[in-house]
């Protein structure tokens, strides 16, 4: 679209250009051939009344050409002005255009944005799929209800994402004011479902979600365990996950409730801090090998969190 603007642009201004040139020559033409017509009389004249003749027919040559001066400025001016206006216009035209033409750099800023929320509603939708996905299996609903109540909780956990990321990426948010947005839209999401769910469905998701950061540490150190301390006897494998979701929880919830920065730096200490309590707690429960087993997951998440602390 720029390119056809500006082209129409400009061959509006040249062809205007032209015209005034063309028209301005011949008239210019024209003056040189009034000043080289002769008047020849059809009988011999004395010299001095040829003379008079002679001056009075230059005499009105002369005015003629004034006046055709005159008309020629006048039309020059007409001309200026339509080719002022011309100009405007054309500079109008380059706005719209460059208007319409994208930024490289808005754009590359747009599809990275786009690229963002993209990831941020996968993010959403996996973390609802692995925190409710029990809570649907007991309530049983129909499904298109089941896909109205996940669409609000996935937007409600896009919109918790972006909290948690800004906070982030500014540094300088405390954690309690970061826990008491994501409560709100906890009870905004709550409000939404109020108005298509029976009262019964609807309290036990609130129900549901009063522990549902527990859930969500669970859904994350369960495969966790799994695989990193895959050694532990089902018996303390049992006692592992119980104590770590206790302390991990425990040690969240203190974070929340205070003031210190939510960046990345306090989220990787205050789980150091947890992974280093659950171990002294089962240093008096499990032998040396079967610690070793939780050791070995602990040592890998302490590297990754002290990694983030440097950032």
């Amino acid at each position: 679209m720029k390119q056809c603007l500006l082209g129409a642009g400009w061959i509006a201004a040249i062809v205007v250009g032209i015209a005034s040139w063309v028209q301005m020559g011949n008239l210019r033409d024209q003056i040189v051939e009034s000043d080289l017509e002769v008047v020849v009389p059809d009988e011999e004249l004395s010299p001095l009344e040829e003379m008079n003749e002679t001056f009075d027919a230059l005499q009105i040559k002369l005015d003629e050409t004034q006046k055709t001066v005159v008309d020629m400025e006048d039309e020059k001016r007409s001309m200026s002005d339509q080719l002022a206006s011309l100009q405007a216009e054309l500079e109008n035209l380059k706005a719209v255009a460059i208007g319409d033409e994208p930024d490289p750099e808005a754009e590359n800023q747009r599809r990275k944005e786009e690229s963002k929320q993209g990831m941020m509603q996968a993010q959403a939708a996996a973390i609802t799929e692995m925190t409710y996905s029990r809570m649907f299996s007991d309530l049983q609903l129909d499904a298109d209800v089941e896909t109205d109540v996940t669409d609000v909780l996935v937007a409600g956990m896009v919109e918790k994402i972006a909290v948690t990321q800004k906070a982030l990426k500014s540094g300088d948010i405390p954690a309690s004011q970061v826990f008491a947005d994501m409560e709100a839209l906890k009870t905004n999401a709550h409000d939404q479902l109020r108005e298509f769910l029976d009262p019964a469905t609807h309290d036990k998701i609130v129900s549901y979600d009063a522990d549902g950061d527990r859930r969500q540490l669970e859904g994350t150190l369960a495969p966790q365990l799994a695989t990193y301390s895959s050694g532990l006897t089902p018996e303390n494998k049992e006692i592992v996950m119980q104590l770590s979701l206790d302390v991990f929880d425990q040690h969240q919830q203190q974070f929340y409730q205070s003031d210190k920065m939510f960046n990345l730096y306090e989220n990787a200490d205050w789980q150091i801090n947890a992974m280093d309590d659950i171990l002294g707690q089962l240093n008096e429960q499990l032998d040396v090998q079967q610690l070793g087993e939780v050791e070995r997951w602990f040592n890998i998440g302490k590297t990754q969190m002290e990694a983030l602390k440097k950032r």
